[in-house]
């Protein structure tokens, strides 16, 4: 079944608004796969990183603050070690407060609150050290923390190192699925755009044949009615001209008849 012109032009259009619709939302898709993983890194991956980091710090300079306070010889000195000890405390609360902000997986509440009760323990058992340092006995305050301190220190090491290795890890992952997308939407725009451009020469090629094939048929058409309408003409002038010499022989004829009529009233008038 032929088509005509104007169908031809809205079947391109259609095709081309067809590929470019599908490019779109491929784009749009990839942008929105990318944009999630920038936002999990900005709101997760890099401050988890930053403040598990933060808290493996504070955590091991409060053991060497501890350890300071055991071996200190005068209540001054006691005085400014506790001071510090109160300070870094402190800073790991707050900091512990900001990482809870951003948990957001069930794996990283699991392992936030077993630092949580790791630090309970270390607390209590800095406290039962402490307090005999702060008396002055030494040798108490060393066994307390070899026996409690240090075991519940080594615990809540290892779990900010968990923890820490965990956020890593996510960034990692993270980073590596905005790079895929990257990636993915590098090529995926590249294949579409290889693809309308060969839709685009296969409907423009489609669309020059079927109206040079029109044209054609068109032309043919003139063509054909241009010699009918000729051969007509001759026709009328060949029949005009018959008419003429048919006139013309007619016009003779008359003229034969009237003389031949003017000799008969002649013979006439002499016979009277």
């Amino acid at each position: 079944m032929s088509m005509t012109i104007g169908k031809r032009v809205i079947l391109g259009f259609t095709g081309a608004t067809l590929v470019a619709t599908v490019l779109g939302a491929f784009a749009f898709y990839q942008l929105v796969t990318i944009g999630s993983a920038s936002d999990r890194m900005s709101a997760d991956a890099l401050p988890g990183t930053f403040l598990s980091g933060r808290m493996v710090a504070l955590m091991q300079q409060n053991r060497g603050l501890l350890l300071k306070h055991v071996i200190a010889q005068d209540a001054q000195e006691i005085t400014l070690v506790e001071a510090e000890m109160a300070k870094t405390k402190a800073d790991l609360d707050d900091v512990s407060k900001q990482y809870d902000a951003t948990i957001a997986l069930d794996v990283d509440r699991k392992m936030f609150d077993a630092i949580a009760a790791a630090r309970r323990e270390w607390l209590t058992a800095m406290g039962t050290v402490v307090k005999f340092s702060h008396d002055l006995k030494s040798k108490e305050a060393m066994e307390a923390y070899h026996t409690a301190a240090h075991p519940a220190f080594e615990k809540a090491q290892k779990a900010m190192d968990e923890i820490a290795e965990w956020n890593r890890k996510n960034g990692e992952t993270i980073s590596a699925e905005a790079h895929a997308a990257v990636a993915a939407g590098k090529t995926g725009v590249g294949i579409g755009v290889g693809c309308a451009i060969a839709v685009s020469i296969a409907m423009g090629f489609f669309i020059v044949r079927s109206l040079n094939s029109v044209l054609s048929r068109m032309a043919n058409t003139l063509s054909a009615g241009a010699e009918q309408t000729s051969s007509a003409a001759g026709q009328v002038s060949s029949s005009s001209q018959s008419l003429a010499q048919g006139a013309s022989e007619q016009a003779a004829a008359l003229e034969e008849t009237s003389s031949s009529l003017e000799e008969m009233s002649s013979m006439t008038k002499k016979n009277a």
